[in-house]
């Protein structure tokens, strides 16, 4: 079992957009990548210009983890074109990491 862990950094003024996106595009995404548990955390953090937000959820093999890889960077930055969050309004990283 892999954890799928994506980081995204946001401005506070683009907190709610970020929380429309990610709350409306992931759910179908994930379900279509044959993912489960998906989850929206919010990390915490003492820097005030920057909001901090983990989107997680499990997929069963590394095949499935390296085709969410690879389908990434365009439905992040298809899905947030609409928002107006991309390019430099969005910092994101994603951490795989085996479950055991």
């Amino acid at each position: 079992m892999i954890l799928i862990n994506t980081t995204y950094c946001v401005a506070p003024a683009d907190e709610r957009r970020f929380l429309q996106w990610a709350t409306s595009e992931y759910p179908a995404a994930v379900e279509k990548a044959d993912g489960s548990d998906l989850m929206f955390l919010r990390v915490p953090s003492h820097e005030p210009s920057v909001v901090t937000f983990a989107v997680q959820f499990r997929v069963s093999s590394d095949e499935k983890a390296s085709r969410w890889q690879t389908a990434l960077p365009g439905f992040i930055a298809g899905a947030l074109a609409g928002f107006g969050l991309g390019g430099d309004r969005l910092l994101h990283f994603t951490t795989l990491m085996e479950v055991i």
